[in-house]
């Protein structure tokens, strides 16, 4: 589960907690929240937007609503959607009395659009209220490893491990891939493939985990290794043009050049360019 799938349940445990809630007859905020609840994106943007819409005499249900609205716009990758949203909460309640998970989830908006020093910003002011947030140290690592700071990026995640290590982060969030991942930046390759193994483990279907060990498998030589683990990636995401191009590599330095010709012609009828 990655960090904006949390937010969104976040705000929908919010929503149906709310004195609207509780009223009697249908009520729009009910069904935004079983939307939510229920992971139906278009169907809860539509039901919060009309809530929105409709709770101007609510600046509490309004600010619960748009932040609900902002994390589903975030899980769908619509950054500038996202931060209009969560700017608005903060506008509303002040940055000083802001919850904090809507300062992450503004800082992870900010790092879609690759604005790095305001994400910057509202994580280290969440870390100063709440220096044990987990998913704080967890955008800040991953913040620092964008701008090429691999050995920050370390620190801030094995803090973020540390605070965090139960929560079940996935996709771009997961503390012990984007550490795996500064790790091999610093060429540190036995310390990040246990952590790229330990993300597989505690996620089996995160996809990243299981290619990032077929490239550290490549970078060892490990060409046999690195054919299973790309392997595994593939089978969860057969649309993935970059696998089958790395697998097409190893299966090369196996000198198997029957299933390298084949993952080589499936990258390039992906559109990727093959040497």
């Amino acid at each position: 589960m990655s960090l904006p799938v949390c937010i969104v349940l976040l705000f929908a445990g919010m929503l149906t907690a709310s004195p609207a809630f509780s009223q009697s007859g249908p009520r729009p905020v009910s069904t935004c929240s079983e939307a939510l609840l229920a992971r139906d994106d278009q169907r809860a943007l539509d039901l919060c937007t009309r809530q929105i819409e409709e709770s101007t005499g609510d600046p509490v249900l309004r600010n619960l609503t748009l932040g609900a609205r902002g994390a589903i716009y975030l899980r769908l990758r619509n950054y500038q959607a996202a931060l209009g949203d969560f700017d608005a909460v903060i506008a509303q309640t002040g940055r000083d009395a802001t919850p904090p998970n809507v300062l992450i989830s503004r800082a992870q908006a900010y790092l879609g659009l690759q604005r790095i020093p305001e994400a910057m910003r509202d994580l280290d002011a969440v870390l100063v209220g709440f220096p044990n947030n987990g998913e704080a140290w967890g955008g800040r690592g991953a913040a620092k490893g964008m701008m090429g700071d691999h050995a920050g990026a370390v620190e801030d995640l094995t803090q973020a491990i540390r605070f965090a290590s139960g929560l079940p982060f996935g996709g771009d969030q997961n503390p012990r891939l984007n550490r795996g991942r500064a790790y091999l930046k610093l060429g540190r390759l036995a310390e990040a493939n246990d952590d790229f193994a330990e993300a597989a483990r505690r996620s089996p279907s995160l996809v990243e985990a299981h290619a990032m060990l077929g490239v550290v498998a490549q970078q060892k030589g490990d060409h046999a290794s690195a054919v299973a683990h790309l392997t595994r990636a593939i089978d969860l995401q057969p649309d993935l043009a970059t696998l089958y191009l790395q697998r097409g590599q190893s299966y090369r330095a196996l000198s198997n050049t029957t299933q390298s010709s084949a993952d080589f012609a499936k990258a390039r009828a992906f559109g990727l360019k093959v040497e």
